[in-house]
């Protein structure tokens, strides 16, 4: 997808200009409204747009943006910067991103569990309130199953939660709490995908 909104961009640096490389970026400077149009084409879902804003914008305006911009530039996108529609571009793109966004905005548990449904190891940036979620751990340990041996006894102890975990992986018995180790459904759904479970049994 490259948008009409992007015409600007191909004639100022050519049709084949992606900018996959960090390096050639930092030599690159865009007005606010080129950074604007970048933002309105990220909205959008253009391919371009996104790759071009993943090398600068978000070192320049999300990551370092006191090192790298005035703060009449940052006030002046702050709505674009911090809009629904960019951030979850951005988080599809790289689902670590939701590291750099602020909890406050109404939308951010939704931006949440996209990232650990994208990378279920970005559970770890997002903030301690809404990591205690159990529907976000869930969704953690379906896009990644080891992530249940990390968590909390008390995440540990709810039986929803582990029955996933033994569904996915049966391995994951050994993290079982002594609790519900004896459980007779658990211990058959643990054999089911890893024999040895058995003797892992009480």
């Amino acid at each position: 997808i490259v948008s009409p909104k992007m015409e600007w961009f191909t004639k100022r640096y050519g049709e084949g200009t992606w900018f996959y490389g960090s390096g050639k970026m930092t030599i690159i400077a865009f007005s606010l409204e080129e950074y604007g149009t970048l933002l309105e084409g990220l909205a959008d879902g253009d391919d371009r747009a996104r790759y071009v804003l993943r090398n600068t914008l978000y070192y320049h305006y999300w990551r370092y943006p006191s090192e790298t911009v005035s703060q009449n530039e940052y006030v002046s996108l702050k709505d674009k910067l911090y809009s629904e529609p960019v951030l979850t571009q951005m988080i599809s793109l790289d689902p670590d991103f939701i590291q750099y966004v602020p909890t406050k905005l109404p939308f951010y548990v939704n931006l949440a569990k996209l990232a650990v449904r994208k990378k279920g190891s970005a559970i770890q940036y997002v903030d301690a309130k809404t990591r205690e979620e159990k529907e976000l751990i869930m969704v953690a340990i379906e896009n990644n199953p080891g992530s249940y041996r990390e968590l909390p006894e008390y995440f540990k102890s709810d039986k929803d939660i582990s029955y996933l975990a033994i569904k996915l992986s049966g391995w994951n018995y050994k993290f079982l709490p002594k609790s519900l180790k004896s459980d007779r459904d658990i211990i058959l759904l643990a054999t089911s995908t890893w024999g040895l479970a058995l003797l892992e049994a009480p």
